[in-house]
């Protein structure tokens, strides 16, 4: 059996991301305000809501950030403030539980640090819980 692997992710471009930045900030005239309905964010917004099909896109610098959101999102329309993650769940481990300064939110740990969250570990959850986080394994 061949296998093949493509390299274009390890392109030259690829690993230098500050260049292409800074190729894509050449693109925006320095006179444009980066926030607001003419900026360069909100463009880019627009652009990605067509490409996906929605009325609406939202550009967030960081995955956690995004995912804060969305456990706030679920929170706050469950009315509930606690979700359900792995204990090594980086939210935890290395996020400094922004979570709970910044919205209020409950970590739940389920099932064991050494294997893969299972659905009877999520059934011993005793507090009701707005969302539940599943990282790939």
């Amino acid at each position: 059996m061949t296998v093949r692997r493509s390299l274009f992710l390890h392109s030259h471009l690829r690993r230098r991301p500050y260049d292409m930045l800074r190729s894509m900030l050449a693109q925006v005239d320095p006179a444009t305000p980066p926030h607001g309905p003419d900026g360069p964010v909100a463009a880019l917004e627009r652009r990605v809501a067509a490409l996906l099909g929605t009325d609406e896109a939202l550009f967030f610098p960081s995955g956690t950030m995004a995912q804060q959101v969305a456990l706030r999102i679920h929170a706050d329309r469950r009315g509930r403030r606690a979700f359900a993650a792995h204990p090594q769940c980086h939210l935890e481990v290395w996020e400094q539980q922004g979570y709970a300064v910044v919205h209020g939110l409950r970590f739940q740990p389920v099932g064991d640090r050494h294997r893969l969250i299972t659905l009877a570990d999520l059934a011993a959850v005793a507090e009701p819980l707005a969302a539940a986080v599943w990282t790939p394994g």
